[in-house]
């Protein structure tokens, strides 16, 4: 796949791509030379400086997502990536009706737009937070979904509303089930984020360290270079009209990150353990059997050497 030549003369539209995953997204297309790269973002939680430290080749809007209009964008388009999106769990069970607006209605929003537009393909964001609570790991992507939050089920609707445009109006699109995504570039202020930049943050500072439950909870923690290689293979791709778990396929519990993480700041305190936070699933692990085999798709950061990474990248 010569991913450079593929990208040459093509016009690609990227929504939330001042936030954490999409900044990182943009600059890989731009190494990539694009015809004409439009970022859009309304900055809620996404940064203009995670922009402003990349090339200039792009240009900016900054709108709610429900707000873009037609004449906001080129007349034809051949990849909108769509990251725009409300991604708090706890948040959502105390905006869940901000939830629908901005998750559900806003894909929809971007679906009619691709089908304004011609668009190629739509690549976008869904969640391995879909699943739910699960007896068996790792999760393929043909489990039941037990959606456990407002936010997880705005994402199962999304992948409704994607197979929808696709046989309604022939809109093609692709998906991606994110597990835990880090790596440089999320706000530990944020609401929205992870518990690899909550912990380090306080390490970095000396200050005490909550866990809620008892720590045993399984995740998948995803490098977000390996995110942005799987995104841009779909768009490359033939694949149309499916959905692909994006994880690691490395189970970790959240007292073994906690350990390792010491190891490498050399943070000298034990943990508090709270209560269990609504919405909050037990076990979390994706079979990348799927990706790989039809995309091509392979880790390639471990844990271990991507937390390393991001400490000295903080220093």
């Amino acid at each position: 796949m010569n991913k450079k030549v593929d990208f040459q003369n093509k016009i690609i539209v990227v929504t939330g791509g001042a936030g954490f995953i999409g900044h990182h997204l943009v600059n890989e297309i731009l190494n990539l030379q694009p015809k004409q790269l439009i970022v859009v973002d309304d900055l809620s939680t996404g940064k203009i400086e995670n922009l402003n430290r990349l090339k200039t080749e792009y240009s900016f809007i900054q709108k709610e997502i429900l707000d873009i209009g037609s004449d906001d964008l080129p007349l034809e388009i051949d990849f909108i990536f769509h990251l725009a999106a409300l991604v708090s769990v706890p948040l959502s069970f105390e905006k869940s009706e901000l939830t629908h607006q901005i998750n559900e209605s806003g894909f929809i929003r971007i679906l009619e737009l691709a089908k304004e537009k011609n668009v190629k393909k739509v690549i976008y964001a869904s969640s391995s937070a879909i699943y739910g609570e699960v007896e068996k790991m790792p999760v393929t992507e043909d489990f039941p979904m037990q959606p456990q939050s407002p936010y997880a089920v705005s994402k199962q609707m999304n992948e409704i509303h994607a197979r929808s445009y696709f046989e309604f109006y022939g809109i093609q699109s692709i998906g991606f089930r994110f597990f835990n995504v880090y790596g440089d570039g999320q706000d530990p202020s944020s609401p929205y984020s992870g518990v690899i930049s909550l912990f380090t943050d306080k390490m970095n500072r000396s200050i005490p360290i909550s866990i809620y439950g008892d720590g045993e909870q399984i995740r998948d923690f995803v490098h977000v270079n390996d995110v942005v290689n799987a995104l841009i293979r779909g768009a490359l791709s033939a694949v149309q009209n499916d959905v692909f778990n994006v994880g690691s396929g490395n189970p970790t519990s959240i007292n073994e990150l906690f350990s390792i993480l010491k190891e490498i700041y050399g943070y000298d305190k034990d943990a508090n353990y709270l209560e269990k936070r609504k919405g909050d699933i037990q076990k979390s692990l994706s079979s990348i059997s799927k990706i790989r085999n039809q995309l091509g798709y392979e880790p390639s950061i471990d844990l271990f050497s991507g937390l390393k990474k991001l400490a000295e990248g903080l220093k």
